[in-house]
């Protein structure tokens, strides 16, 4: 007896049977749906890639701060800027920020319809991302779950240089 993708064919004494089954969505989101990899770091170019492995897109934020800050709600260090935010579309996404020489944390979170059955029955959106969370816009939508995840530290060891001068 073998599965090929969906496909279960059996034989057994000169007999054939083809069994197709159909498999459905999963019924609700996972904590790998979206995923913030370790960030890639390149002179002061810091590179943090979103996975959204879910049918549709996301939005989400990323944002450093040296370590050991957190972000707060309202808190000037933190830029809560809704221009900061970009979408998620399926597949990879990255996020590209320039960094002073130092430790930081990087903090993320991608907010949106689990899956377009939850967006077509109005389930609420599903938020990924950083404990404490970033305080990410949710455009009016009642959050209906949430997975967080540990801050991705990152080091940026080159100076701040102008032209030849450090």
């Amino acid at each position: 007896m073998r599965k090929y993708s969906g496909v279960l064919i059996a034989a057994a004494a000169g007999m054939l049977t083809i069994s197709v089954t159909a498999v459905a969505p999963p019924a609700s989101a996972g904590p790998n749906d979206v995923l913030a990899m370790p960030p890639l770091v390149q002179g002061q170019e810091v590179t943090v890639t979103i996975v959204n492995n879910t049918d549709n897109p996301k939005l989400c934020a990323v944002e450093t701060l040296p370590i050991p800050e957190v972000p707060v709600r309202g808190d000037s260090s933190f830029n809560e800027n809704p221009s900061d935010s970009f979408e998620a579309p399926q597949g990879n996404t990255a996020k590209t920020m320039t960094l002073a020489q130092g430790r930081y944390n990087v903090f993320w979170a991608c907010s949106g319809y689990a899956s377009n059955s939850d967006e077509f029955n109005g389930l609420g959106w599903t938020v990924w991302g950083t404990n404490p969370p970033v305080p990410i816009q949710n455009a009016g939508e009642a959050i209906k779950q949430q997975f967080p995840s540990d801050p991705l530290p990152v080091n940026v060891t080159a100076r701040d240089c102008y032209l030849s001068i450090c």
